[in-house]
């Protein structure tokens, strides 16, 4: 929802503003797609033959599609737009390939392509992983990565997933079983490890680590956590919870 507001409200000042788009007047149409990918293509494909229900729009005045999907039904999407010459801007990562498929994050394959350069920089070839198991874009980008290290010969100690838990101190309770696993990898040289994991994980995931640490369970610099773009995206919060996780 806060997608859609910024956006109608970018679109209310480039109307409003003299000079930027002279004798030009944008408009916008909203579709809610409720996460469904069934439902995406449906309405995509209903608009663009004229057929959406209460909708009346020439396709030849429709400059763009402005998309927040997850990566696999944006591709879909992008891909079949783009074959039309219409543009599309997906606000997360895809893997789209055309002249007309845009995005605003780096595709998950040039992110995965770039994690491995760094690990491989680095010097290091025996990685954990940790994923947030109900987060499509994070699954994507961890799925990207496991390719890409495979080809790369960086081998992976571990592949845990955060579960969707309901309880708060199970979820507690998992993040605390997951350090106490990688501290055991890290000290037979497994320290490097990714997180494709939801801000929320990432707080859980960050908060198990510094008890560890407190407990003297966990040497302060024993784990070296990598993130992924949802660290950038979060940067606000990112940073306060790695200055919580450095600190004792």
């Amino acid at each position: 929802m806060q997608e859609v507001e910024a956006f109608l409200w970018a679109v209310d000042n480039i109307n409003r503003h003299q000079k930027l788009l002279p004798k030009t007047t944008l408009g916008a149409l909203v579709l809610d797609t409720c996460s469904s990918r069934i439902r995406t293509m449906s309405q995509v494909t209903s608009l663009l033959k004229g057929m959406l229900p209460g909708v009346n729009v020439d396709i030849s005045d429709i400059q763009m599609f402005v998309t927040s999907l997850d990566p696999e039904t944006a591709r879909v999407t992008g891909e079949m737009l783009s074959s039309l010459n219409v543009t599309s801007i997906n606000m997360g990562p895809s893997q789209a390939h055309g002249p007309y498929a845009l995005q605003m994050s780096p595709p998950i394959n040039m992110e995965a392509e770039a994690l491995v350069q760094i690990l491989r920089f680095l010097g290091w070839d025996y990685v954990s992983l940790v994923v947030s198991a109900s987060d499509q874009e994070n699954a994507a980008g961890s799925e990207a990565f496991r390719t890409v290290a495979r080809a790369s010969r960086v081998c992976i100690a571990l592949d845990l997933k955060m579960l969707p838990l309901e309880e708060t101190n199970a979820t507690t309770a998992l993040a605390d079983q997951i350090v106490e696993q990688l501290t055991d990898k890290a000290v037979i040289g497994a320290r490097a490890v990714l997180l494709f994991l939801t801000a929320k994980d990432m707080e859980v995931m960050l908060a198990a680590a510094k008890k560890a640490i407190q407990l003297n369970r966990l040497l302060k610099h024993q784990i070296i956590f990598i993130g992924t773009s949802t660290w950038g995206d979060n940067r606000d919060k990112s940073t306060v919870i790695q200055s919580s996780y450095m600190s004792r």
